[in-house]
């Protein structure tokens, strides 16, 4: 059975995790199923959040016990799916915050029948980029109280790991408070300044709030 190219370039995986895989691309995809899949490594991400980014996932079974029922949907397993979810795990780490996260090694281990694997992930999650400071500028036309509740309402927090979402979160609380305020073709940019070693992340909010809206003679005016 020739092993292919992608198989190849994981060179920084465990030599018995290739061999294994290379044991279950010998058989024909969408006849082994994936009875588990089990990550080692992970502190700082939500695991249940990280599975369901994969296309790699283990068969449904039963809560607390465990068990498969035969006629629960199957999860097969998919060699060129398992390597974009290689990549997938990596690119879903530096979302969070993470960048130099890496899937050290794997474990394929196919069941005595060869019609099951269990799937063993390994990673090291490395050294985060953390927030050290959020700051907004141009917000003028919004009161200090209500920019006060605009903080408070951001989910980006001092010393914590800068997650994407988070940050695409706080835009957009910070663009509907100048909407909220008269200002409905608001525009805010967002500049991230990871400073001088690449992991202290100060986050910037410039507003742009445009002109402001009037209904007959009257200012909209928060």
């Amino acid at each position: 059975c020739y092993a292919p190219r992608w198989m190849r370039r994981l060179v920084h995986l465990t030599l018995a995790g290739l061999l294994l895989l290379a044991a279950t691309a010998c058989k024909q995809d969408g006849t082994v199923t994936v009875h588990s899949l089990e990550f080692r490594g992970v502190k700082s991400v939500d695991l249940a959040r990280l599975k369901s980014a994969l296309a790699t996932r283990e068969n449904t079974k039963v809560p607390v016990v465990g068990w498969e029922l035969p006629w629960s949907r199957k999860q097969y397993f998919d060699r060129g799916r398992f390597d974009a979810d290689l990549r997938r795990i990596e690119a879903f780490y530096a979302d969070r915050g993470f960048p130099d996260a890496r899937v050290t090694a794997f474990d394929v281990q196919l069941n005595k029948d060869q019609d099951a694997v269990d799937v063993v992930l390994t990673i090291d999650e490395g050294e985060p980029i953390r927030v050290v400071a959020v700051e907004y500028r141009g917000f003028d036309a919004v009161p200090e109280a209500h920019m006060t509740d605009v903080r408070n309402r951001s989910p980006l927090t001092v010393n914590e790991p800068r997650d994407r979402q988070e940050v695409i979160a706080a835009h957009e609380v910070a663009v509907n408070e100048l909407r909220d305020h008269g200002h409905p073709y608001a525009r805010v940019a967002t500049d991230e300044n990871d400073g001088p070693n690449g992991r202290e992340a100060t986050i910037v909010f410039t507003a742009e709030p445009g002109p402001r809206a009037y209904f007959g003679d009257t200012q909209i005016a928060g």
